[in-house]
Order: C-alpha cells, then structure tokens, then sequence
C-alpha cells in the first residue's frame, strides 16, 4: 500500500498550494457520521481527501473542498452543498466550514526537491524533501503566526546527505521528534516505564 494522499492549503498568502505534513492539536477535518469513507486506492486508503484555505481578510481557517469516495455511493449534502461527480472522486467544491475547534500547528510543505526521491520516499511525512516549510500556529481556527521553517529544513537536508554510512538519519518531523523524546526519556527514566506484568497479558 502507497502513502496517503496529504490534505492541502490552497493558496496560502496568495502562493501555490501547500501539502498538509504534519497536523498536532487534533483533528482538523472528520467527514461527518452521514458519510462512510470507502477506499479509493492504495494512494487514497483514507477514501476521501481535504482541501483548506485561509481568508486573507480574518486568518480564518476553513474547509473548502471535500474529495471522498463512500462505502454505500450515498452523498448527502454537506451544508447545502451536493458534491460535484465530474472529479475522478467525488468533490464537495465551495465549502466554507471554520475550524473553529482547532488549536495547535500545522506544518506545510510545497517545492517537492525530485533530488530527495528515491528507495526511501519519506515525502509524505518528511520536510527535508521540500524546498519550502511553514509552520502554521492556529488559535481556535484563526491564524496567529506563520513561521519560516525552511533555513531550518535545508540545515537539516544538508547533514543528511553529508552523513557517512551507518550515521544516523534526522529527518524533519514533529512525529519522529516526539517519538525519539519518548525513547530517550525511557531510557532515562526507567522505573517510570514498568514492564508489563505477564498476568496482565
């Protein structure tokens, strides 16, 4: 199975469209209990795709387009709004629903370097394959800071492809840092990590 389609930021200050990478702070996005996503291809397991944008004028941060592929074909409007069957999935276009609800940091990406590609295709959660990284800081589904995180992306794409053989990989990714905390801090903190108990099992 490929890696999932990621989201997409239209037209992020006026610029092309951005990937989606990482999300923390929850959900954006869940199509609600009247749609039952269904799998469009190994590209699209999710079975169904979301397309953002950002109003210039409040920072507001909202959904505005739906791609989904349902298990039953059954598509009741969403907000008013039937989907378009002209798409190779069908596509709820001009939605305008606020993410009010979400708190937190969105990574985005655009610029994929074909350089980077190759037996190890991280590109789906991995900034160093981009020329260009932001980081979106969201405050109840209003923009509050956008961050150039590609100085530091390059810096880290750069030491990566110095590396000897057998040197550790360092991509660029909330996810891995999180991960790797997680590690270390168990291996500093032992005791605060019990085994589990066989009977438990």
């Amino acid at each position: 199975m490929t890696r999932q389609q990621n989201d997409v930021l239209r037209h992020y200050k006026g610029q092309d469209d951005y990937n989606i990478l990482e999300v923390e702070g929850g959900k954006l996005y869940h199509p609600p209990s009247s749609l039952k996503p269904g799998l469009v291809s190994s590209a699209c397991w999710r079975g169904y795709q979301c397309f953002y944008e950002v109003s210039s004028a409040s920072g507001e941060l909202m959904l505005s387009a739906l791609s989904i592929q349902t298990e039953d074909n059954e598509y009741p409007p969403i907000e008013g709004i039937r989907p378009t069957f002209g798409y190779l999935v069908p596509t709820y276009v001009g939605l305008r629903l606020p993410m009010s609800h979400f708190t937190g940091r969105i990574l985005i990406v655009k610029d994929l370097l074909p350089r980077m590609i190759g037996s190890s295709d991280r590109s789906d959660w991995d900034a160093t394959y981009y020329k260009c990284a932001l980081e979106i800081r969201v405050n109840q589904g209003r923009v509050s800071e956008t961050i150039d995180r590609s100085e530091e992306v390059a810096s880290r794409r750069e030491r990566n492809l110095r590396r000897n053989d057998g040197e550790e990989y360092h991509p660029y990714s909330w996810t891995w840092e999180r991960y790797c905390e997680g590690i270390r801090d168990r291996a500093q903190h032992p005791e605060m990590y019990p085994e589990s108990d066989p009977d438990d099992l």
